[in-house]
């Protein structure tokens, strides 16, 4: 069965409908996600417990950081991150985390001591992947996705890339002058 269900995320939409119909399965397809959609809605709580929307972000450049503690390369990329921050702290840009990590205490004093500042939401108690990583079929850590001020997502970075990543966002932030 876990074969034949990786086979069913592989399909289009409309094909797993069909599938799914045939066969006399329920399922709902995934939402979206490739470049040029309108990226799905997240609503879900931070890693402090409060509510919060990926939509109340509209109106900025924003990159959707899929990251973990427990994933190397996304370690790797805490600096850049901060840097992303500092650089563009008077800017329409926001750093927009989803965090992997069961352990929300022990992930307290991972972003204390790396300074990370920008707002997570938490994907759950069974980590790696958690529903909102599911729904955005990220199969990689770290998987950022960059999505302009409308709402739609304009570039997909796997395993980071930092200079791909600063150039791509400079060309986002300059369309809104």
């Amino acid at each position: 069965m876990g074969a034949a269900r990786v086979e069913l995320r592989r399909m289009r939409p409309h094909l797993l409908a069909t599938f799914a119909l045939v066969f006399g399965l329920s399922c709902t397809p995934r939402p979206d996600t490739s470049i040029g959609a309108q990226a799905p809605e997240i609503a879900a709580k931070d890693l402090d417990g409060v509510a919060f929307q990926l939509s109340d972000y509209r109106g900025k450049v924003v990159l959707l950081d899929f990251w973990g503690d427990w994933c190397p390369r996304c370690q790797a990329m805490y600096p850049h991150g901060r840097s992303l921050a500092e650089r563009y702290a008077d800017a329409p840009f926001a750093i927009v985390g989803v965090n992997g990590d069961p352990d929300q205490k022990q992930l307290a004093a991972v972003r204390a001591a790396q300074e990370i500042s920008w707002r997570s939401f938490w994907d759950g108690p069974a980590g790696r992947p958690g529903p909102i990583a599911e729904a955005w079929d990220v199969r990689a850590w770290p998987t950022l996705f960059l999505i302009d001020a409308k709402g739609v997502i304009r570039a997909k970075f796997i395993g980071g890339n930092e200079g791909a990543i600063d150039t791509a966002i400079g060309e986002l932030l300059a369309e809104l002058e």
